[in-house]
């Protein structure tokens, strides 16, 4: 299974690695990529562009 998560938090990654962590522990099987950031107009040009992947 894999999985695709935006954050767009300012808690950058002391939100991200432990609600990765917690869904990695919960699916073995999980392929997670996930990206971290405050400017709304790359994070859009990166979802766009690892969605076409996904």
């Amino acid at each position: 299974m894999k999985a695709l998560i935006t954050f767009n938090h300012p808690g950058g990654k002391n939100v991200v690695l432990p609600v990765a962590r917690h869904l990695l522990r919960e699916n073995s099987d999980l392929e997670l990529d996930f990206v971290i950031t405050s400017n709304l107009k790359e994070l859009e040009k990166d979802f766009q562009a690892r969605t076409k992947v996904f």
